[in-house]
């Protein structure tokens, strides 16, 4: 039984909608699609990252280090290239 990588389970519990940036990361193995996917996923993570230091002492808050691993790996990321096979990573 495979198990989702931290980053992608993140960007899942993350995402702001079927069609947002981080959710498309999520759903295609943990793809940067283009240049413009990666200034929008770090717009994104950003604003969740916000939101945590906005709303201290929630559940939600403790992803905050979480976040930042997903932003770090965002940032250098290689355009294109997955970090896990999207199809085989369900438990």
């Amino acid at each position: 039984m495979a198990t989702m990588s931290p980053i992608r389970l993140t960007a899942y519990e993350w995402h702001g909608g079927g069609g947002s940036p981080l959710y498309s990361f999520a759903s295609t193995g943990g793809i940067v699609h283009s240049e413009e996917h990666r200034v929008n996923l770090i717009q994104e993570i950003e604003k969740d990252i916000r939101w945590c230091d906005d709303n201290p002492g929630t559940e939600e808050a403790r992803d905050r280090e979480l976040l930042h691993t997903l932003l770090r790996h965002v940032r250098t990321a290689e355009v294109g290239v997955r970090i896990e096979d999207p199809a085989e990573n369900y438990e």
